[in-house]
């Protein structure tokens, strides 16, 4: 049996895992795949290959693995190392052969897949692994200069790319060292909670740049670029690269309840001996049309992966919700010469039946999250799934 088909080291486990092999026999051979503690056997029937009058057989994996790993962390803290359940390694193996890889959640578009196989490399060496390249865990861009509001600023997510100290920077020389350097472990850095934990700002000296170093070099900028609007929100979802982002909408917001089943039923009024109208208390789906602003080419492309999300999160100011975002006017010039705007349908994935007001509440939000759950903190150390 000859090999002529492998997953890299590192794999998206949303993407096909692929093994394929040829032999000269044409009897089935069994794999046994183990993860997680776990032991599956899978029987592979080869096909005949006229051509090379050999025989082929092949399989992909990824829906096995799809479920093994998940994005885990405390967002108290300034930064994490060593994320649980992130990386998940598995092997494949039968007699005479034997495979082991290691997958992280989400997935890479098949443009990309496709660019990355004409270049005989994958996408951790040539970014995700490469100290030199953008190695964040971010669909904003795969440029080295990321540009993004303060507001849009989160906890970032990497790959150690290689055996040495990953550290993050300010234009000040504010310094913190995330790792001594292992290859391969998944790191957290908590953008908002470090900065808030630095000198305070001054208009002689002001945060304009954060800066990614490996090994004391600068590799990766995020330049910070403030804007002044009367309204602006934020909506944070799961990137395709599967950890969490920010995208700012700056752009005017407006409610349009729309109300469910409002059929009526006639009761029997005794008083005046006849029937009169009546009906069950309706539910309401708060729905906002949001408009996102001028953006760049850049943010509309991301604005595209935000919008394929399976969920998201609406945040305004101390309200903070569950919903499902959707664009009707989601299109834009190719080679874009001007600032472009979307507008937005942000609609909560559950209705209401009753109001309550909410407004003397106060809360510390996304002190964990995690694959599916979101949780708040009430000041009373309540906590609250959203």
């Amino acid at each position: 049996m000859i090999v002529t088909r492998t997953p890299a080291p590192y794999s998206f486990v949303r993407n096909p895992i692929v093994f394929e092999f040829t032999t000269t026999s044409s009897i089935m051979i069994i794999f046994t795949i183990t993860f997680a503690g776990q032991s599956f056997l899978i029987s592979v029937y080869p096909s005949y290959q006229p051509l090379t009058l050999n025989y082929k057989l092949s399989f992909d994996i990824s829906d096995l693995l799809a479920n093994i790993v998940r994005l885990t962390y405390d967002a108290t803290l300034v930064s994490q190392v060593n994320l649980a359940g992130y990386v998940q390694s598995y092997t494949v193996y039968t007699s005479g052969y034997s495979f082991t890889g290691k997958v992280i959640p989400g997935g890479l578009s098949k443009e990309y897949q496709k660019f990355l196989i004409h270049q005989g490399t994958n996408a951790f060496d040539y970014r995700f692994m490469n100290p030199m390249s953008n190695w964040l865990l971010t669909t904003r861009t795969d440029a080295n200069v990321i540009s993004m509001t303060r507001q849009e600023l989160a906890c970032m997510f990497f790959l150690t790319p290689c055996n040495q100290e990953i550290a993050v920077a300010t234009n000040r020389a504010d310094r913190l060292v995330i790792t001594a350097g292992t290859e391969g472990v998944p790191c957290m850095i908590n953008l908002p909670v470090w900065l808030a934990s630095l000198a305070p700002e001054t208009p002689s000296s002001p945060i304009t740049d954060i800066l990614f170093q490996v090994a004391g070099i600068n590799v990766i900028q995020i330049s910070l670029t403030d804007k002044l609007s009367e309204e602006s929100y934020l909506i944070k979802f799961r990137n395709s690269l599967g950890v969490y982002e920010f995208i700012e909408v700056a752009g005017k917001a407006t409610r349009a309840p729309e109300s469910g089943d409002n059929s009526t039923y006639n009761v029997f009024d005794t008083d005046l001996q006849e029937f009169r109208k009546a009906r069950q208390r309706t539910n309401v789906l708060n729905v906002l049309n949001v408009d996102t602003g001028f953006k760049s080419s850049d943010d509309l492309y991301f604005l595209g992966d935000m919008l394929a999300a399976s969920s998201a999160w609406f945040i305004d100011r101390l309200k903070k919700q569950k919903c499902l975002v959707t664009s009707s006017n989601y299109a834009h010039a190719l080679r874009q010469t001007v600032p472009e705007t979307v507008t937005l349908k942000i609609e909560p994935v559950s209705t209401e039946q009753f109001y309550s007001p909410m407004s003397d509440i106060n809360t510390i939000y996304t002190i964990l999250a995690t694959e599916d759950d979101e949780y708040i903190i009430t000041e009373d150390n309540f906590m609250i799934g959203v």
